[in-house]
């Protein structure tokens, strides 16, 4: 998907979801700044979980895969 694309996309699910509970999953980290709380998934486990800032700072999996990108 095209930066513009993407950008529709979340802009969308955003309005969708405002004020509900709802489920986003993405592989793009810079795209799970919009979520309240990260959920950090590794063999079916949950491994960290977390505000965006928050994850990054403990320098776990999250912030690693997030360096790569």
């Amino acid at each position: 998907m095209d930066a513009r694309a993407e950008h529709t996309v979340i802009r969308r699910f955003k309005g969708l979801a405002g004020g509900k509970a709802a489920v986003f999953v993405t592989h793009n980290l810079d795209n799970a700044r919009i979520a309240d709380r990260i959920v950090v998934l590794d063999g079916g486990r949950v491994l960290e979980e977390g505000a965006f800032q928050a994850l990054l700072d403990l320098g776990g999996l999250f912030a690693e895969l997030y360096k790569l990108s």
